[in-house]
């Protein structure tokens, strides 16, 4: 019952954050009554969002843990393994735009059931293909289910959290990657070893449409305000690409996405090779690199929502500072480095360098507007994802080149220090000026 009533067109909805209603407030207050509270309804709205975030993210973090599975199985190089891992990004990256678009177009509520199943499908038929090659196809696909599922995330927090208070609620449902990542790591391995990576790939896939159905059954797209004026007209999309500076956030994205995949990617073997660590050890440190970034996540919505009132645009600039210091001390890390340095440095290139991306995001939203935020989300992934295809294998190339990690973290660095300049040229909303 509550979930027809959630959608009558004629209640009042209250914000997060916003006093519930009383009797007499509007003529549709019964709805209110059902199984959800409009009062408390958005954090239902971030715990759906968050599932989407999370579980669509299967995928692509399950690669790495299933690699060990998928080299002995189907005889793959290393190589090999990361063009799987291409393949889900570039998916994603054909589809991003689009998905957003739709969403505004077509509310946030089918995008998740349509993007989820889009995602899991293919995933669930790559555990009968007959090899290699073959599974690039469902990998890929899976990757297009993916980009359709997360732009509307990024809507959904913006429709029904009030500007003061989206900043820990983008910063908890953008842990949703890293959360995957954890999840996977721990659960995969054994899953592996109990049903193969072919069974694994068959429940991440069920699981991945189970999630879509229930954050389809959860979710409801927020009805205009009969009391209120009218809802503004969709920006058409020609608008947003155009909006320099949008433009320019994509910028930023391009080149924080970049150096957070290179820190992560690589972070091991530096670890191992340079610090000379054993495996154990650097995987526990990349592990808290890791949670400095899920930290980092919620913490700088905290800091932009409570210490400077809304604005994203200051914060942003802080992170980019601490993740081209954190990179600079990288490049000159050796076997004598104090761990007590390494590991504050580690944590610091987490909160930072991995930690940006829920500010990003909801600078992305507001920038662009409700109307808009889906589509601009999916515009400034796209930007991210290629800036995943591209830093890593820069930043492998420069360590073969030179046979060192510091001239390849002296350009993470550079490319922190540069996001600065593209921030300062985007012209920020009302509320982060």
């Amino acid at each position: 019952m509550a979930a027809s009533d959630a959608a009558k067109p004629e209640l009042a909805v209250a914000p997060a954050g916003s006093a519930p209603q009383q009797d007499g407030d509007a003529p549709g207050r019964s709805g209110s009554r059902g199984l959800l509270s409009w009062s408390a309804y958005p954090w239902i709205v971030l715990l759906a969002s968050s599932l989407v975030q999370t579980v669509a993210s299967f995928g692509n973090q399950a690669i790495s843990p299933l690699a060990p599975f998928l080299v002995e199985d189907l005889g793959l190089a290393r190589a090999d393994i990361g063009l799987l891992v291409t393949a889900t990004y570039l998916g994603g990256v054909l589809v991003l735009v689009v998905a957003g678009s739709l969403s505004d177009r077509f509310g946030v509520r089918a995008l998740f059931l349509v993007g989820m199943v889009l995602a899991g499908v293919p995933l669930a038929l790559g555990s009968v293909v007959p090899g290699y090659v073959w599974l690039l196809v469902p990998f890929a696909l899976y990757g297009v289910g993916n980009g359709f599922a997360l732009p509307p995330t990024t809507r959904a927090i913006v429709e029904w959290f009030p500007t003061r208070r989206r900043g820990v609620a983008m910063g908890i449902k953008q842990t949703g990657v890293a959360l995957a990542g954890m999840i996977c790591g721990l659960l995969v391995p054994p899953l592996g070893e109990a049903v193969g990576w072919r069974g694994t790939v068959l429940v991440l896939g069920a699981l991945t449409v189970m999630a879509g159905v229930i954050a389809w059954l959860l979710y409801r797209d927020r009805p205009d305000d009969p009391t209120g004026a009218p809802r503004p007209p969709r920006p058409p999309f020609r608008t947003v690409i155009r909006n320099r500076s949008l433009l320019l956030l994509s910028g930023v994205t391009f080149l924080y996405a970049g150096v957070q995949l290179s820190l992560a990617g690589f972070m091991v073997l530096f670890l191992t090779e340079r610090v000379g660590m054993g495996v154990t050890e650097a995987g526990a440190m990349l592990a808290l690199a890791q949670a400095g970034g899920i930290v980092g996540r919620i913490g700088w919505g905290i800091v932009s929502d409570v210490v400077f009132g809304g604005r994203r645009k200051i914060v942003m600039a802080i992170f980019s500072v601490m993740a081209a210091v954190s990179s600079l001390v990288l490049a000159t890390t050796g076997p004598e480095t104090p761990r007590i340095v390494l590991l504050v440095t580690l944590v610091a290139a987490g909160v930072s360098a991995i930690g940006w991306n829920g500010i990003n995001m909801l600078f992305v939203a507001e920038i662009a507007g409700r109307q808009s935020a889906a589509t601009a989300a999916g515009l400034n992934l796209t930007a991210s994802y290629l800036g995943i295809m591209v830093g890593p294998p820069i930043f492998g190339y420069l360590v073969d080149r030179t046979g060192s990690y510091t001239t390849a973290f002296q350009v993470g660095a550079a490319a922190s220090l540069a996001s600065l300049l593209l921030l300062a040229l985007i012209r920020a909303p009302a509320a982060d000026s």
